[in-house]
């Protein structure tokens, strides 16, 4: 495509060659909340789902322990403690809110 301009191929890699390769922030250590956060949050999920899905099934069951999987093998239960702590403050508070994934 570019046989007649090959400068440009040339500057593609000297810009390459001047990109950052970490430009993300590292990642954000949040405050210990329980001795054990991957148990807390599965009791919480757990004890959470039967109310959410008055029908609980195979796969709903599936499904959570799927997620809840990669929440622990990624590190990611504190961010998730941390979360749920301020969505029920905010419900105590009688505060509107609302949440979605990732």
């Amino acid at each position: 495509r570019f046989a007649d301009k090959p400068e440009l191929l040339i500057n593609t890699l000297r810009v390459a060659e001047r990109v950052e390769d970490h430009v993300l922030p590292g990642r954000t250590e949040l405050p210990r909340i329980h001795e054990d956060d991957d148990h807390v949050l599965r009791e919480i999920v757990w004890m959470n789902a039967r109310l959410c899905y008055p029908k609980f099934t195979r796969a709903i069951e599936r499904r959570l322990e799927y997620e809840l999987q990669r929440i622990t093998s990624l590190g990611f239960s504190r961010h998730f403690l941390v979360a749920n702590d301020f969505c029920r403050w905010s419900r105590e508070q009688g505060i509107q809110l609302s949440g979605r994934g990732s």
